[in-house]
């Protein structure tokens, strides 16, 4: 195991595995929640959980934040069509994996991304 497995181990809280059987519903899906949390830092004004994301603080910016997720998850799905992830265990695999990441971990991984492909990643637009 080399420095940076190691550090991802410890400061993810578990040991990185790649997702290389479903990298596209992975990437699908990081993208999703950087720009679901994106949306959420500008529409809520509560705090951040222990996690580091983004809370509501009220009905209104949990009603905005819930379209803005359902609309986006739906052009993930529209996307998965496109590049024929049809594969459904894999790509709720890397959902649960990327479900599993702190804001931190996908912060981490949407740069990453960005830097392997040379540009801003936004598979979803």
């Amino acid at each position: 195991m080399n420095n940076e497995e190691l550090f991802r181990r410890e400061y993810l809280g578990k040991l990185y595995e790649p997702l290389k059987c479903c990298s596209g519903a992975y990437e699908l899906w990081i993208d999703y929640e950087y720009n679901c949390e994106m949306f959420d830092r500008d529409i809520c004004h509560g705090g951040l959980d222990s996690q580091g994301f983004t809370k509501p603080t009220n009905t209104h910016e949990l009603r905005e934040i819930n379209q803005n997720a359902n609309y986006l998850r739906d052009k993930v799905w529209m996307r998965a069509k496109e590049l024929a992830i049809f594969d459904f265990k894999d790509f709720n695999d890397a959902r649960r994996y990327v479900n599993k990441l702190t804001w931190k971990g996908i912060q981490e991984e949407y740069q990453r991304l960005c830097v392997r492909w040379k540009l801003p990643l936004n598979v979803l637009k």
